[in-house]
C-alpha cells in the first residue's frame, strides 16, 4: 500500500485513476493543479506521484522539481496526451519515474503503480544503509562488522552456526527479518551491532 499523489486538472481523469488505484489499496490523494500539488508535497509525505504533464496553470515537470526538492525519493509518473520522443527523454533526464500516454488501461496504471512505490522504497532503504555505514565507520568497517557478527563460530564449533545478537531476543536467528528498516540477506542487523 503506497500514498499516492494523483495530479490533474481533468476532475474526471483523477476519479478514473483514483478508482484504479484503490483496488490495491493505496491511500489516495489528489490535486488539481501545480499550486495544489506543490502546496500538498510540503505538508504530506509521498511514494508516488501521478502528474499531467499539460495542466491550465502549469507542466507536470515543474511538480516533479517540487516533488524532488521535498523528497528525491518520490517515483513521479507523467501522464501524456500524446507522448513525444523529446518529452519521454526530457522527463527521464530530470528524474521522472516513467509515463503513461491516454487513454491508459487500468492494469497498466495499477502495474505502474507498485513499480514506482518498490522503486520509492529501495531508494529509502538505500539511504538507510549509506547512513548507518556512515555511522560505523565508512563501507569497509560497516561491511567487516556485519561479516563478524554473520560468520560461522571457531573451528571447534564448526558444526554449529553463529547467531548474530540482537538487542531484540524475537529479532534473531537467521529467518528474513526487519529490524529498524535495516535488512543484509537473510540476517538482521541492529542499530549499533553489538556483536560478541
Amino acid at each position: 500500500m503506497a500514498r499516492i499523489l494523483i495530479v490533474d486538472d481533468e476532475l474526471s481523469m483523477r476519479h478514473v485513476l483514483t478508482s484504479n488505484l484503490r483496488q490495491d489499496q493505496h491511500q489516495i490523494w489528489e490535486a488539481g493543479g501545480v499550486k495544489e500539488a506543490c502546496r500538498a508535497l510540503l505538508v504530506n509525505t509521498f511514494d508516488v506521484v501521478f502528474a499531467d504533464q499539460k495542466m491550465s496553470d502549469g507542466e507536470g515537470l515543474a511538480v516533479l522539481a517540487v516533488a524532488h526538492e521535498t523528497d528525491a525519493a518520490i517515483s513521479m509518473v507523467l501522464l501524456m496526451a500524446r507522448a513525444t520522443i523529446e518529452l519521454a527523454v526530457e522527463s527521464m533526464r530530470q528524474g521522472a519515474f516513467g509515463f503513461l500516454t491516454k487513454p491508459f488501461r487500468p492494469d497498466v496504471v495499477r502495474a505502474t503503480a507498485r513499480r514506482a512505490a518498490e522503486h520509492t522504497q529501495l531508494l529509502r532503504e538505500n539511504v538507510l544503509l549509506k547512513h548507518a555505514m556512515v555511522r560505523l565507520g565508512g563501507p569497509l568497517k560497516f561491511m567487516d562488522r556485519v561479516l563478524r557478527c554473520t560468520r560461522y563460530g571457531t573451528k571447534s564449533r564448526a558444526s554449529r552456526p553463529r547467531t548474530p545478537r540482537c538487542s531484540s531476543p524475537a529479532k534473531q536467528g537467521p529467518e528474513k527479518s526487519w529490524w529498524r528498516g535495516l535488512s543484509i540477506g537473510i540476517v538482521c542487523v541492529p542499530a549499533n551491532l553489538s556483536c560478541r
